[in-house]
Parts: structure tokens; C-alpha cells; sequence
């Protein structure tokens, strides 16, 4: 069995595989009923190494069981035969969690509470079990495991907030398991949550050690001519990963019980972001991105908080930067920190700064560039020419410079050069879609000739790279991009699904004429494709009363079957809105 095996790494791609394969994305299927007692029984063996992670594996197995079952989801019997597996094996359970490896008691701590036991005999033995416990990692754990009981059991709510309350009082166990108690308790019952018990979080962050970042790690190779932004992603994902601690999950949990208790968030959001730890303050500023895309409110004084991060570590500049850019619609307070920090770099770095070999210098830049460019700021400008000019991360570079178009004489030259340069390959589709977004925004009819570069020639099958962003971004520009009407008017009958409609918007947007473009409007709307009629009502709205004719089509997709036609919120405004302006 390669999960015994005494090679490491064909332990790890054995383990790989069960969750990939038996449990793959946390779910469950007949295979995985199957494997369960087979992993069981190599969990239990004292022979096998890192007996921890497979006790991870079994125990979410048997979360997911749990959770089927309480949501009431047909597994035609898979779920009950997990959750029976776990009841023969409760015993075994309890002899995880008082393992001689605290990882092992750790990754156990919660399969008590699917195990068939009572709840109240369930909470007893947590209780007991966290008593006995040294570990702060395991004690955490078995405060999860609390929280998780309650969960499967809300009448025991009540004895669990009063014991989670305990442990966040109790002056021996360190920070990290006082602050996760509360955390817990605030899960149990996030409507009994009070300032008090914010206060209280706060006060023991402020009792955290300081550890300082890990060393980031060296990127791992991706075979095959990857896009840059795949790579990029995948190292972002492996960078957070090694970048995750306990306290990371703590935050989380604190935060999601909170949910829309906007101030009390945001004051344990003040104490991260304020905090000595560079590795918590980066925690509070992973929290404080989701938090202000999610929740309206006075955001000031955390964009003030970020905007002071700008001058600290790079590691946290960089994140900072990342979530002002992404909050740039409400960030304008942050503009000339933003553009103190990207004229220091340029100053400190040289002109090269986003070119930097320092991958951590590098990215500090290019993020505070990208944030100052998406709040219009044209300071940008010259670091974002720098990417064109050096040929490094140029695409990081393409997705804001739309975002600046007072600067589009400088931009549109740069992104044709850009598109032109592109290898003709499937693989670089999102790469040349972003440019020429980029062209759709900043709206210079310079940009028509290479835009009609991007769309299939003559005779050729097939939709080309590319083809719909390009005709939705003559469409854009109107009569100026009269030049490609010949080109629009050769793919009204294109085969491509995704060209057909923009092409018939294209030919509107640059004609004008109700007459050339209605009988391809009505071929659309006589499609059982569901978007052609979203995209041809659509049309149909733009061409007004010329359009009364299609009423009784448009009509009748009131009563669509399809949940996003008739009007929640399609792509483009609902179907009443579109009646109204035909006419209606």
C-alpha cells in the first residue's frame, strides 16, 4: 500500500490521489464508502507514516457524510454507510484523539462528533478529552470539534457557548487557544456575539507572539506553454498556503460568525491590521479585502489602516496595494499614499522598478501601480509603459491599463504591438481577450485595425481568437469603427455560437439601421440557444420603437423557463426593460 510506502513522495501523490479520486472536492461516492475502512485500518496502524494525514482524510470524509445527511441529500445510502463505518469504528476514534502524535489527536478531534455517540456523551468526552490535552494545536481542534457538535446538534448551543466561554478565560492555555474558544464561541451563536467578546479578541491579539513571515518559496515549474496568469495563480495559491497559519483560520472563523456585524468586524480588523506580527497584519489584510467587497459601510478608516501598510514590508505593501486596488471605487482616500509609495520605488529602484529582479520588490510595485491605475491616477502611466517597454509581466499591465483613458494615445500603439506579438495558440485566448478589453475601454478608434487583426479572415472556420471580445469592442466604438463592417457583415452567419449574436450587436452599433439588422435579431430570438435571446433582446432594446414588430416574441420570453430569461438579472437588464424600450 503506497500510503505505508517509506518514500515520502509517493506517499504524498498516494494521499493525492484518494482526494482526488474518493473525495474530490470534499465529496463523497460510492468509492469513497468503499475505501473508508481500508483507510481506517491503515490509520490505525502504527507502522504507517504521517498517520495524521489520513486520519485528515477520514475525519473529512465523515464531515461530508454528516452533513449530506443533515441537509436531508440523496446518496442513494452512501452517506449512511460512511456515518455506520464511523459508528463500528468509534472506539478506534477515541483512541485517535489520545494518540501518542499530536497530529493525529489534532486531525481526530472532530470525528467524535460522527460517530454516533449522544450529543450530551459527545460533549462530555470533547470536555474530557481537552482537559487532559497539552497541545495547543489539538486544544484547538477540540474546540472546533465544539463548535462542529453544535452544528449537527443546536440544543446543545447553550452548554457549549458557557464552555467555550471558559476556556477563552482561562489564564494558563496560550493566546492562540483563548482567541479560538472565542471564535468558536461566537460560531456557536453568532446572534449572542457582543462587543465584549470582540474587546476580548482584541486584547488577546494583542497578546500574540511575534513570528514573523515564512520565507517565501521558490515557484514550482509548470509544464507546457502556460499563460502567464495561469502560472502567476498557481503560484499565488501555493504563496497563500505557506503564508496560512492557525491564527489565519481563527480570523476566518471569527469573521464568518460575525458575518454582518459590520463594526464589530471591523474592529477586530483595526487590531490585525495594526498588529506587530507582519504574518497577522497580512491576515488582517486578506480579511479586510473580502470584508469591504462584501459589506457596504464606512470603509475609511481600513482604507487608512492599508494605506498605511504601503510603508512597511514589501510582503505586506504588496497585499495592501492588492486589496486598494480592488476596492478602488471606494479607495480614493488612498491615491497619495498610493502615489508617495510607486514614486519611492521608481526612486529607490530606478526607472526598472517593475522589472525588479526581486520578485517580492517586483510585485510591491507592480500592485501599487495597479491599484493607483485603477483609481484613474495617470502617475501610473510610466510604470505601466515600463512593462511594455521591458516585456515582464506585461499582462498584469494590460488589465488595468483601461483604466486610464486620458493616456490612451500612449496604451493603444503599446497594446496592438502587444497583440501582434502574441502567439496564435488557444492557450493565449484569456491573454489576447484581455488586451482587448483593454482596447474596448479606452475607446480610441485608432484601435480598429487592430482589432479587426483579431477576427477570422476570409474563409477561414471556426471563430478565430479572440472574435467576440474584438466585436463587442467595435461595437463599443460606433460608427468609427465603420472600417469593419465588411468583416462584422461576413460573420453573421458564423457557426460559433458566442459570434453569431455579437456580430448582430457589432452590425447594429455600427449601422445604425433597423432594417439591415431585424432579420437577424428575429433569427435569434427563433433560437432555443438561451443567451441568443438574452443578447438578442438586448439588440432589440438598443433599436427601440423600430422593433415593435418582435413585441409578441419578446413577450413570451416573460414566461421562459430558463431562470436568468425573463428577468432576475440577466447580462444586460432584465426583459421588462427591454419591452419598454421596444415600445411596449
Amino acid at each position: 500500500m503506497l500510503l505505508r510506502s517509506p518514500d515520502p513522495e509517493r506517499r504524498r501523490q498516494a494521499l493525492s490521489d484518494f482526494w482526488v479520486k474518493v473525495h474530490h472536492q470534499g465529496s463523497i461516492y460510492s468509492s469513497t464508502a468503499a475505501a473508508l475502512p481500508f483507510l481506517i485500518d491503515i490509520a490505525a496502524d502504527a507502522r504507517t507514516p504521517d498517520r495524521g494525514s489520513v486520519v485528515s482524510l477520514v475525519a473529512s470524509i465523515g464531515k461530508e457524510a454528516s452533513y449530506w445527511l443533515g441537509a436531508g441529500y440523496e446518496s442513494d445510502g452512501v452517506a449512511d454507510a460512511i456515518v455506520d463505518c464511523f459508528a463500528v469504528n468509534a472506539d478506534r476514534f477515541r483512541e485517535f484523539t489520545a494518540d501518542a502524535d499530536p497530529r493525529v489527536r489534532a486531525a481526530s478531534a472532530e470525528s467524535v462528533v460522527h460517530c454516533g455517540l449522544a450529543p450530551d456523551d459527545a460533549a462530555a468526552f470533547i470536555k474530557g478529552r481537552f482537559a487532559a490535552e497539552p497541545h495547543p494545536n489539538v486544544q484547538l481542534a477540540l474546540a472546533a470539534a465544539m463548535a462542529a457538535l453544535v452544528e449537527s446538534a443546536p440544543e446543545t448551543a447553550a452548554a457549549a457557548t458557557a464552555w467555550l466561554d471558559t476556556v477563552a478565560e482561562d489564564p494558563r492555555l496560550v493566546p492562540e487557544v483563548r482567541f479560538g474558544a472565542l471564535a468558536y464561541r461566537v460560531k456557536c451563536a453568532p446572534d449572542d456575539a457582543t462587543a465584549a467578546h470582540v474587546a476580548a479578541a482584541v486584547r488577546l491579539l494583542g497578546d500574540f507572539p511575534v513570528a514573523g513571515l515564512p520565507e517565501p518559496a521558490a515557484p514550482k515549474p509548470i509544464a507546457g506553454d502556460v499563460p502567464p496568469q495561469i502560472r502567476a495563480a498557481f503560484e499565488d495559491m501555493d504563496r497563500a498556503a505557506l503564508e496560512r497559519t492557525v491564527v489565519s483560520d481563527l480570523l476566518e472563523v471569527f469573521h464568518d460568525g460575525l458575518a454582518g456585524r459590520t463594526e464589530l468586524r471591523a474592529q477586530l480588523l483595526a487590531a490585525a491590521l495594526a498588529h506587530p506580527d507582519p504574518a497577522l497584519r497580512l491576515d488582517g489584510v486578506k480579511q479586510a479585502q473580502g470584508f469591504m467587497s462584501e459589506w457596504r459601510g464606512d470603509h475609511g478608516p481600513i482604507i487608512a489602516a492599508l494605506a498605511s501598510l504601503l510603508d512597511g514590508d514589501d510582503r505586506t505593501a504588496a497585499e495592501a496595494a492588492r486589496a486598494l486596488g480592488a476596492a478602488a471605487p471606494i479607495a480614493e482616500a488612498a491615491r497619495p499614499a498610493l502615489a508617495a509609495a510607486a514614486a519611492r520605488h521608481r526612486t529607490e529602484y530606478g526607472p526598472a522598478a517593475w522589472a525588479a529582479s526581486d520578485p517580492v520588490v517586483r510585485e510591491c510595485h507592480q500592485e501599487t501601480v495597479r491599484a493607483l491605475a485603477r483609481l484613474g491616477d495617470e502617475r501610473a502611466v510610466p510604470s505601466l509603459v515600463d512593462a511594455f517597454d521591458s516585456g515582464m509581466d506585461v499582462w498584469r499591465a494590460v488589465q488595468v491599463v483601461g483604466d486610464l483613458p486620458g493616456a490612451a494615445g500612449e496604451f493603444v500603439p503599446l497594446l496592438a504591438g502587444y497583440l501582434r506579438g502574441l502567439p496564435r495558440g488557444d492557450g493565449h485566448d484569456m491573454t489576447r481577450n484581455a488586451a482587448v478589453a483593454a482596447l474596448r475601454t479606452l475607446g480610441d478608434p485608432a484601435a480598429v485595425p487592430v482589432l479587426i487583426e483579431q477576427l477570422p479572415a476570409p474563409g477561414s472556420t471556426g471563430p478565430g481568437l479572440a472574435t467576440t471580445a474584438a466585436l463587442q469592442a467595435l461595437a463599443a466604438l460606433g460608427s468609427d469603427a465603420a472600417a469593419a463592417l465588411p468583416h462584422v457583415r461576413a460573420l453573421i452567419g458564423s457557426d460559433d455560437a458566442h459570434t453569431r449574436p455579437a456580430a448582430v450587436a457589432a452590425l447594429w452599433a455600427l449601422t445604425r439601421d433597423a432594417s439591415i439588422v431585424l432579420p437577424h435579431v428575429q433569427y435569434l430570438l427563433d433560437s432555443t440557444i438561451t443567451f441568443w435571446l438574452t443578447e438578442a433582446a438586448d439588440v432589440a432594446a438598443g433599436i427601440g420603437p423600430e422593433a415593435s414588430g418582435l413585441l409578441p416574441q419578446l413577450r413570451n420570453l416573460l414566461d421562459h423557463g430558463y431562470e436568468w430569461q425573463p428577468g432576475q438579472e440577466p447580462r444586460c437588464g432584465s426583459v421588462d426593460a427591454d419591452l419598454r424600450r421596444c415600445g411596449a
